[in-house]
């Protein structure tokens, strides 16, 4: 911890489609980065009902965690991601906005969607134990101009 202070976030969700994956070529070493999303849902009270709540949450894995997520991971699946947010500020119609995002250094796969065999299942939670374990940097050359989810001026979180 730095100066007193912690970021990180543990989430549990569903993934709500294919990762995004792309390669950079640099060097002899390509990188590779996924941005997915995960839902959260979260029941709310109003009046003597109750209705769901879904929260998305933005996910940016690099390196081998990026390959465990394309190749093991499917729309539903059931994942739990932990990494540190991130404020990035962009302009869009010429309006700045600001995106948070969770940069993953952990990921853990708790269920397949269903029609996905136990044997995949089995397969890509190994993969992603293998990954969390050999990731040095975690987060990868996040803020390269060369990183497509680079935005010039990010704003730290």
């Amino acid at each position: 911890m730095s100066g007193g202070t912690f970021n990180q976030a543990i989430i549990i969700g569903n993934l709500g489609d294919a990762a995004r994956v792309i390669r950079i070529e640099r060097g002899d070493k390509p990188t590779v980065i996924a941005n997915f999303s995960l839902a959260t849902s979260e029941r709310i009270r109003k009046g003597d009902e109750y209705e769901e709540v879904t929260t998305w949450h933005n996910c940016i894995a690099f390196g081998r965690l990026a390959e465990v997520v394309q190749q093991y991971t499917q729309k539903g699946d059931k994942l739990h991601v932990v990494g540190r947010i991130q404020k990035r500020k962009y302009v869009q119609d010429n309006l700045e906005k600001f995106s948070f995002e969770i940069l993953v250094n952990e990921l853990n796969l708790l269920g397949k969607a269903p029609g996905k065999s136990d044997a995949a299942a089995a397969a890509a939670a190994a993969a992603a134990a293998a990954a969390a374990a050999a990731s040095n940097s975690g987060f990868g050359d996040f803020e390269s101009p060369d990183n497509p989810f680079h935005i010039g001026g990010s704003v730290p979180a």
